[in-house]
């Protein structure tokens, strides 16, 4: 597993190291500027002030997706892993049933 685990750190520290190596370094004005869906960008983005809606949209991605990292290993680990399965969705949809009971999940 060490092994598996050093190669690869090996592939992936020699990808990249060989794309800073090779690849074009020709920066220009244009490409500094930060762009965002094609917009350009108005104004100073430290005096923007985001909604909470979004931070909860985004705390709730994370976790669904951090969910679906958990449950797809548990597709090969046969009758045990369904087990184990439906408890983690279980407890996940008793957090979710509380946020929604309380009003907590939406602004």
């Amino acid at each position: 597993m060490i092994v598996y685990g050093f190669i690869v750190f090996v592939v992936i520290a020699s990808i990249i190291l060989l794309s800073v190596l090779i690849g074009p370094k020709n920066p220009t004005p244009t490409k500094d500027k930060p762009f965002e869906c094609g917009n350009i960008s108005l104004g100073n983005i430290e005096n923007t002030k985001v909604p909470i809606s979004f931070y909860k949209t985004a705390l709730a991605f994370l976790v669904f997706d951090i969910e679906i990292l958990f449950l797809l290993p548990l597709i090969f680990a046969g009758q045990y892993g369904l087990k184990v399965a439906v408890i983690f969705i279980c407890i996940i949809s008793l957090g979710l049933i509380f946020e929604l009971k309380n009003n907590k999940f939406f602004v």
